[in-house]
């Protein structure tokens, strides 16, 4: 859930083929108000296929070197889980734009979390 009450979301067939497989983003424009049941309205996609080994897509916050961290979605190259504190390998990123349009951004401006830092 993204600050403005929208939504990124990841579609995949299976939980496994967001790590090898065809891939939908989603960038999910919220229709109902904050204190009402969420409803959302698909408002842009970005359509992905990840077919190469220890690849995965993920959001994550991501910050560039101005301004504050935000949620992208993140194709990079997977590492052991607990090494590293930021994604080492991103190789696409996409974020959002103003109208609800999903944009890719260049990887070499975004430092990105590791959603699974210290997990293990």
């Amino acid at each position: 859930m993204l600050e403005s009450g929208n939504g990124l979301s990841c579609y995949a067939k299976t939980q496994a083929a967001c790590q090898n497989g065809q891939l939908v983003l989603a960038f999910e424009r919220r229709l109902s108000p904050r204190t009402a049941r969420a409803r959302f309205e698909i408002a842009d996609t970005v359509h992905l296929r990840v077919a190469a080994p220890r690849r995965q897509v993920d959001i994550t916050y991501c910050s560039a070197a101005t301004g504050k961290p935000r949620q992208y979605f993140v194709l990079y190259q997977r590492v052991p889980a607990a090494e590293k504190r930021y994604l080492p390998y991103p190789l696409r990123a996409w974020g959002f734009s103003a109208q609800g349009h999903l944009v890719e951004v260049p990887v070499k401006s975004l430092r990105c979390l590791n959603n699974d830092y210290g997990a293990y």
